[in-house]
Order: structure tokens, then sequence, then C-alpha cells
């Protein structure tokens, strides 16, 4: 059935929105059936409003969010349940809800709120069932995979904390293997971080590194003769630098040395999310960075940036810099009190073949996450495409999607 075949028609008359009924948390038995709000799925209750399987879209709070539910459930009244009329698909349904912009609906001035009367006004082509089936059966396969997806990259995250915390407080032994404090105590240290290899040594910050603190924001810095991009906090994520969306503002030639950035470069969060911190590599020429950041340079060949990169990520993850960040009216992390954080420091070459080990799980993790992520394009241009009717699941059939 070409597209300028199919009958264009109102939502409303192809599908209904019920009103879901009151439960209050205190009346939940906690057991049985699942309860929906706007939000998704809040609770369970020993008895159900709804057979299943079903849609919720919110209605107050979270408006237009869709869910769905395999099991008869209960909608609570800040939400809406479909009701589809004649012979709708159920998934066909949910995915064609999904792709709507029912958020941009709301009708409320004060709490959030969808009117079922305006989602009725949107229109819509729907195929035939068999199509509905067809392009739900895609969907759902797509989404499935992304979800398999991050099962696997969510599990890959907990081998790699484990993975951080033995690597970096027992180390490998010469033969390559995790060293065992409970077999061998001997080889083991008391320190103020808890047991560490005695071979290891124990150095503070600024007895490892050059510090320095990015440049202060003012509105001349904003209207010089030398603009020049600077990294913000922002574009300080964990492991890595986003060089997306830069400002610039002036660096004299003297405050281009001083805020300088070369290959190997940490950049620390003083602020925000207090201790995150990236490995500078070169993203690109000419860039500087603001006083939200500390800069940490190796002052010499004691320790590799990515090995402290990596202790920066256990330190901010079991605690260790609390005492250090300041608490006043907002948390940040002072010069003065990063310089006397105690980093445990092993040999080179042990921390060599500790940051090989971390480098490749890191890059496993990698590969799974934009996979995931193009994975994602995939579904949205899928649902683009086979949801308005531009492509047709027959020339997808016969290798016409355009790839």
């Amino acid at each position: 059935m070409p597209i300028e075949s199919r009958r264009e028609e109102f939502l409303g008359d192809i599908l209904a929105l019920e009103y879901g009924a009151s439960l209050p948390e205190t009346h939940r038995s906690g057991g049985g059936f699942p309860v929906y709000g706007s939000n998704g799925e809040v609770g369970w209750h020993d008895s159900y409003l709804v057979s299943g399987p079903g849609i919720i879209v919110g209605r107050k709070g979270s408006v237009g969010a869709v869910a769905w539910s395999a099991a008869c459930f209960w909608p609570i009244d800040t939400t809406y349940y479909v009701v589809p009329k004649d012979r709708l698909n159920l998934r066909w349904c949910y995915w064609l809800l999904r792709s709507l912009p029912l958020r941009r609906l709301d009708s409320s001035t004060g709490v959030p709120g969808l009117n079922r009367n305006d989602v009725y006004r949107i229109r819509v082509l729907p195929p035939p069932p068999s199509e509905q089936r067809r392009i739900a059966e895609i969907l759902d396969t797509i989404d499935a995979t992304i979800q398999q997806t991050e099962v696997l990259i969510a599990k890959l995250k907990q081998v790699k904390a484990g993975l951080l915390h033995d690597l970096l407080t027992r180390g490998l032994d010469e033969q390559g293997q995790l060293r065992d404090p409970a077999a061998r105590p001997d080889y083991f240290q008391v320190t103020s971080l808890g047991l560490v290899p005695e071979s290891w040594n124990l150095w503070s910050v600024v007895e490892l590194f050059e510090m320095q603190l990015g440049k202060m924001l003012s509105k001349a810095a904003k209207t010089g003769q030398s603009p020049y991009p600077y990294l913000a906090n922002r574009n300080v994520q964990w492991d890595h630098v986003d060089p997306s969306d830069l400002e610039t503002m002036d660096f004299t030639h003297d405050e281009q040395e001083k805020f300088s950035l070369y290959p190997g470069d940490l950049l620390v969060c003083e602020g925000g999310e207090v201790g995150r911190t990236a490995l500078w590599q070169g993203e690109l020429p000419n860039c500087f960075f603001q006083k939200a950041i500390h800069r940490l340079r190796p002052r010499d060949g004691r320790i590799l940036p990515g090995y402290m990169l990596r202790y920066m990520r256990l330190a901010v993850d079991y605690g260790l810099l609390t005492r250090f960040v300041s608490q006043t009216s907002i948390t940040h992390l002072t010069r003065e009190k990063l310089a006397l954080v105690t980093v445990p420091v092993p040999p080179i070459e042990e921390q060599r073949a500790i940051v090989a080990i971390l480098s490749r799980h890191d890059l496993r993790l990698q590969v799974e996450e934009t996979y995931r992520d193009k994975l994602r394009q995939l579904k949205q241009g899928l649902m683009d495409d086979l949801l308005t009717g531009r492509v047709r699941t027959s020339s997808m059939a016969a290798g016409g999607s355009g790839g």
C-alpha cells in the first residue's frame, strides 16, 4: 500500500486514553501486579485495574512519558492507559506514541498536565495490521539488542570498578598476578589509606606534580584582543576531554604560557563533581583552561599520567578526597587541599602494567558503548521512517531501505 493511498486519521479515531485510578502508596500491598505512575513503575499491588499487556501515558508530572506493561497493571490517577480501537497492533501503538511529541502538549501553568483531547487531534497514517506487526517486530528486535548491550555495559563497569580497586591497592607481583594481602601480609604496609604494597612509595600530589589553577573569568577577559578557546568544568569528563561548545576569552602571551596544555597534563575539577579528572591528549591546538580546573603536570618520571588518572577515579569513588573538600556554600577542592592528597605510587614498570590492563578494559567498554549509541541512532531513524511511512517494511525486505 503506497503511502499516498493510506488514509490519514486523527489519533482519537484509532485509540482512547482512559483515566487511571487513585491508589495511594499506603494502600499498596507491595506484591502482585505492577503499579504505574507518570514516570513508570512505582510499586506493586495485589489487584489490578487493567488487563495486560498495556500502554501507560503520563498525564500529570512526567507529561507524555510512555510505558509498557507486559502484565496486568494498575495505572494511578496521574496517568492515562490506552484502549485501542479496531484492529490496532498494541506494540505498534506503543512505538507510535513513543515517537510523537506528546511532551510538547503540556497544557498546564503549574503542575505539568496532558489533555487527552489535544492528543486525539494528532494526525497519523496507520498502515495495515500486517505491516503494523512487522514494524513492531523490527523496533522490538533492535530495542532488545540495545537492552542486552546496556546490561553488558553495566557488567563491564562493575568489573572495572572491582579491577580498579584491586590493582590500585594490591598491585601486581613479578608474575603479573594480583598480590594477596591475606597470603603474604609481609608484602604490605599499613598506611592512612589502608594496606598497600610495601614496595610502593607514598607521595603528596604537590611532590609529584606542578600545579596550576586556571584563569579567572572576567568581563575584561571576554573583550580582549587575543581570544582563545578554553576548557570549563563541563568540558572535563571522566577520562576524557569534551572539546565541544568551547567558549573563548583573552589570553596574553604570558598567560598562554601559564595556562598552556600539553599532552599528558591532567585536568582536575575544582568544583561540581569534585575531583573528576581527564587526561589532555592535545585534542586541539592553542587551548587553555579556566579557574574551575586544576592542571597537574608531572614533575618527573615517578608517576604516569594514566596511573594518576585512574587513582583519582578510585579516590572519588571511595571518598578518599572527602576530608580535603571545603564544605562552604559551594563544595570545592582548593589548590592547597589538593596538594596534600596522598598518592600510593608503585614502581614505574608496575604502573605501566596496571595502566595497560585498565586500558584494555576501557577499550572494551568503549567499543560496547559506541555500539549501543549506534543502535540508538538506528532505532531513532527507523522510528522516524517506519512510523511515518517514509520507508515501508516491504522495501526493507527487498533491500530498499537506503541503509
